[in-house]
């Protein structure tokens, strides 16, 4: 869900990026979580969910409603709308 909330965040961003920057600073705050918190630094993934200690809830990282392709599908999204962003601030 938290992937998925970046590439929200970012068509969010395109649509009203223009009126506000605040999608823009969602979208770098929900990445500075999963980075710090999801992340799996030791063997990599994402876990699917913390606590409020930061700390994983469940030490799984995929089952049959949490797989990898979300976080992938996402992160290329992202990537593609951020390379799309530098593109259109650099003109």
């Amino acid at each position: 869900m938290q992937m998925e909330g970046l590439n929200s965040l970012l068509l969010m961003h395109e649509k009203y990026g223009r009126e506000s920057d605040d999608y823009f600073k969602a979208f770098q705050q929900q990445w500075r979580f999963i980075k710090d918190y999801q992340t799996d630094a030791q063997f990599h993934g994402v876990y699917e969910m913390v606590g409020p200690d930061g700390v994983p809830t469940n030490p799984s990282k995929g089952r049959i409603w949490k797989a990898a392709y979300h976080d992938g599908r996402a992160l290329l999204n992202v990537a593609q709308r951020l390379q799309k962003l530098a593109e259109t601030a650099a003109q």
